[in-house]
């Protein structure tokens, strides 16, 4: 009876100081437990007792307190686990919505709408996390776990954006290093330079013409190109 006393307060001190961890079943199997050793405690005190129900009952109570105390540690030490899981699941969802949020904001000429809008709804899963109630933890899980994804996604299309912003730019820079290429060239090579060279026949030139007959007569003709020349 005595051990069974101590294994009965046993689990109600575990039991009441964890009280928001633990089921309210364990409350009732623990006034179970002390009911049966009630009995036992009555059985004892009857002018002849049956002390082989005494030790019955009072090993049954003892057994109900150990099963109690075990399943209220079993319970606490789950939502010990299942707290810092919302924890460590509340600091990776404001990790990842901080990093996104920076490289947005950092390279928010070249991010499209679409980021925009994705970390938006980040920001909203994160302010509804002060509408959970503390004890839903698995709610706050969820939340958070939406909450990062967000960030996440919107911190990839983001990264995409930027790359293919800074890859166009990189594009028209080639191009125009190309073009001013070629336009150096055309200029080195004589074209376009305002220079023109031609040969022409020098003014004053002559020419003569000559013919002659069987008949023995004879002409000449002879001009000058030469202003003022002679003719005969």
């Amino acid at each position: 009876i005595d051990d069974a006393q101590k294994d009965i307060t046993k689990a109600m001190n575990y039991i009441g100081t964890h009280d928001d961890d633990i089921s309210e079943d364990r409350e009732s199997e623990l006034t179970r437990a002390s009911e049966v050793l009630k009995s036992a405690r009555a059985e004892l005190k009857n002018n002849k007792p049956d002390y082989l129900q005494v030790v019955k009952l009072a090993q049954q109570a003892n057994s109900l307190a150990d099963t109690i105390l075990e399943n209220a540690r079993s319970e606490h030490e789950t939502m010990e686990r299942l707290m810092q899981k919302a924890t460590n699941s509340i600091r990776d969802a404001k990790a990842a919505h901080s990093k996104a949020k920076e490289y947005l904001e950092d390279h928010s000429g070249d991010v499209d709408s679409d980021a925009k809008s994705t970390l938006a709804q980040s920001t909203t899963c994160l302010s509804n996390l002060n509408n959970v109630s503390p004890n839903d933890l698995n709610g706050k899980i969820k939340i958070a776990n939406d909450a990062e994804q967000y960030a996440n996604s919107a911190y990839k299309k983001a990264k995409k954006d930027v790359d293919e912003a800074e890859e166009e730019r990189a594009r028209k820079q080639r191009a125009a290093s190309s073009s001013y290429s070629s336009g150096s060239s055309y200029r080195s090579s004589g074209f376009g330079s305002g220079s023109v060279s031609r040969s022409s026949p020098s003014i004053g030139g002559s020419r003569s013409f000559g013919s002659s007959s069987s008949t023995g007569g004879s002409r000449s003709v002879g001009s000058s190109g030469r202003t003022g020349g002679s003719r005969s």
